[in-house]
């Protein structure tokens, strides 16, 4: 993400706007440490979502 002067914040918002209409909430959230994390109750669907799309 440094390499292309990325803002891991704002990758993180625009991947949960790109998928809140399939999935109807945000899918990565920040843990204690500030780093992102995939919400484990979406998991699943995601990977189904993007294992279909193959």
């Amino acid at each position: 993400m440094k390499k292309h002067h990325l803002m891991v914040s704002i990758v993180a918002d625009q991947i949960n706007e790109a998928l809140f209409d399939e999935i109807g909430d945000d899918v990565i959230e920040f843990n204690q440490d500030d780093q992102p994390a995939i919400i484990e109750d979406y998991r699943a669907d995601l990977e189904k979502m993007f294992s279909d799309k193959e």
